[in-house]
């Protein structure tokens, strides 16, 4: 199921922007692909985003929470359960996200590896994908297919192996690992909303316990300094065409949450707008209904006069 349902549509779909595209140039047809993944992958990714603000924004109260509860896991977990509650909050949306796009990652992985590497293009495309013209031409043998990018990057070849080292694909694992920090880090708490390493384990020392937006700081952390260098390293042993996916893929994730974050904000604004200006028209209304109140005391008190 997973191949045909995921792995085969996504290998197709490569093969038909490879065969339309002016020059058939592989590692073009390999960003378009990204760029419509990650427009599908839109609202996900959006949801992604709000839920981890929403969880971020939330750790104050976690905190008084704990306080409260005083050791007590039973009355933590309910008054924490009441507090994502009133707040519309669902504590695992984030992972939820996360899941779904999985699968859809390891499909184009699966894609890639059969075209650049195994060579199944005959055997997985679809009969209507044969018909086009490189496509039929690659299937009953009379081209060659050749997953070059820009026309002298050969993306079959890793950057390390025993075909010795080759520079393009290394270049490619850098953006890949580089494209990965820019994404880690748009995502990481501010300056101003973490402590050092150093203050919370001082903290821990003296018998305080660690708050949990400390941890998750220090872990988010963590892992926008590993993970870059974990995708380049990795990066290395796949052929370049994987690491051509993986940084397009990084970098439009980039644009996507900077434009997501960056209306948040917006929203924002505007929501505190709305709400100075609903409580400030009450008074406004008070003080114009003062003046006609005067008014109408007056004419009564020369009438009784």
């Amino acid at each position: 199921m997973f191949q045909t349902l995921l792995v085969n549509p996504l290998f197709n779909l490569l093969l038909l922007i490879y065969a339309l595209l002016p020059g058939n140039d592989f590692g073009i047809a390999i960003i378009i692909l990204t760029i419509i993944i990650r427009i599908l992958l839109w609202p996900l990714l959006k949801k992604q985003l709000h839920s981890q603000k929403a969880m971020r924004q939330l750790q104050p109260e976690i905190a008084k929470i704990k306080a409260k509860a005083k050791g007590d896991k039973q009355k933590e977990g309910q008054m924490m359960l009441e507090l994502y509650k009133e707040r519309g909050i669902k504590p695992f949306g984030a992972l939820g996200t996360t899941l779904i796009q999985l699968p859809i990652l390891f499909a184009l992985f699966y894609a890639l590896q059969a075209i650049v590497k195994d060579g199944e293009i005959a055997a997985r495309s679809y009969d209507f994908i044969q018909q086009f013209g490189v496509i039929k031409e690659v299937v009953d043998g009379s081209h060659e297919f050749l997953p070059h990018f820009l026309g002298f990057v050969d993306l079959s070849r890793t950057a390390t192996g025993s075909a010795g080292f080759y520079l393009p694909a290394f270049v490619l694992s850098a953006l890949t690992g580089f494209s990965q920090f820019l994404q880690s880090r748009q995502l990481l708490p501010k300056a101003e909303d973490r402590r050092r390493l150093r203050d919370v384990l001082r903290d821990a020392k003296e018998g305080k316990p660690a708050q949990s937006g400390d941890q998750a700081a220090m872990m988010s952390s963590s892992m926008g300094t590993f993970l870059p260098i974990f995708t380049f390293v990795i990066s290395l042993q796949f052929p370049a065409a994987l690491s051509l996916y993986w940084a397009s893929s990084s970098f439009l994730a980039t644009i996507q949450q900077k434009l997501i974050l960056n209306q948040d904000v917006e929203e924002m604004e505007e929501s505190v707008v709305v709400k100075t200006e609903d409580s400030s028209s009450p008074a406004k209304k008070s003080k114009s209904k003062k003046p006609a109140s005067k008014a109408k005391s007056g004419p009564k008190r020369k009438g009784g006069k």
